[in-house]
């Protein structure tokens, strides 16, 4: 990785990224977590903003969880980390599914 980060990562990709050591509540594990900061971000920083999957469903779920494919994207716990956590990418998601997202951000943000 050079002085500014790795150029290939892009909004909208999947990666295993390795979360820990956390605090209370914060997501934690290796897990994967779909890319949300902007591709000029991401091309810039030494970090990226992402937003973790789960497999567990909520009886009520939040007004920010998208699904996608057999899991949800948990807006809520969004957090930028050091590339250095990605640990390798797995696949990426859809134009539909990355507007959700960005409906969701809206809300999370009340914008």
């Amino acid at each position: 990785m050079d002085l500014y980060g790795d150029k290939s990562m892009k909004q909208g990709e999947i990666y295993l990224v390795g979360l820990d050591p956390t605090i209370g509540s914060e997501q934690s594990k290796t897990r994967p977590c779909i890319i949300i900061s902007t591709n000029l971000i991401n091309e810039f920083s030494n970090t990226v903003t992402i937003a973790p999957l789960t497999s567990k469903k909520r009886k009520k779920p939040f007004p920010f969880h998208i699904p996608f494919k057999n899991t949800i994207i948990k807006i809520e716990h969004m957090r930028t980390v050091d590339k250095s956590r990605l640990i390798k990418k797995m696949s990426f998601i859809d134009s539909r599914t990355n507007f959700e997202i960005k409906k969701a951000l809206i809300k999370y943000f009340d914008l």
